[in-house]
């Protein structure tokens, strides 16, 4: 199957496994269009992405490459957060949290760019490795209470104990914590 769309076509795509992006005109910004190759990874495959670029409109490329650019100041500051004198105490086991969005304010470098920086430092350098969104609060109403009464993992009991209590609104961290569950495996199971 082959789709042919317009700068839109990320919007509401949600397939696993398109194959192949091929721009032949400049995105908009680097967040457009990592948010077009992005569509390529969705189940993880080999893909490819290519950019045609043509010499009339190299200017807009540059631009779209250095629009989004941090200044100094803004790239000195996330290095002051992320080096502090705490987070240089942590030993290479522990956790920094990063909260993209209030990070941004701080620094002054759009999410999509600490996105990236983030990847860069984990893929170069080995320095990061993401665990994924959080988010403070969770919201969920248990559809199929029998399938998780029949799920023995450890998870599913905590999830078990909450619809009994009728929690619906959570925190993750504090019953990871409680539990001993790993707060990612209980994101999962929420989404079984």
């Amino acid at each position: 199957m082959r789709v042919v769309a317009t700068a839109a076509f990320c919007i509401g795509t949600d397939k696993p496994d398109i194959r192949n992006i091929i721009h032949f005109d400049v995105p908009g910004s680097i967040e457009a269009y990592s948010h077009h190759v992005g569509r390529a990874r969705r189940d993880e495959l080999p893909n490819v992405c290519l950019f045609h670029l043509s010499g009339k409109y190299f200017h807009l490329g540059k631009m779209s490459v250095y629009g989004d650019r941090p200044c100094r100041r803004s790239l000195c500051l996330l290095l002051e957060n992320t080096c502090s004198p705490g987070n240089k105490k942590l030993n290479k086991s522990d956790k920094i949290r990063v909260f993209l969005g209030e990070e941004s304010l701080d620094v002054d470098i759009s999410e999509t760019v600490l996105k990236l920086i983030y990847a860069r430092l984990e893929s170069k350098f080995g320095l990061f490795h993401s665990e994924g969104v959080r988010f403070p609060r969770y919201r969920f109403t248990p559809l199929k209470r029998d399938i998780i009464a029949a799920d023995q993992s450890a998870e599913a009991q905590v999830m078990g104990k909450l619809c009994e209590i009728g929690g619906s609104s959570l925190s993750l961290d504090g019953i990871a914590t409680s539990s001993g569950c790993n707060w990612l495996d209980l994101i999962r199971k929420l989404e079984e």
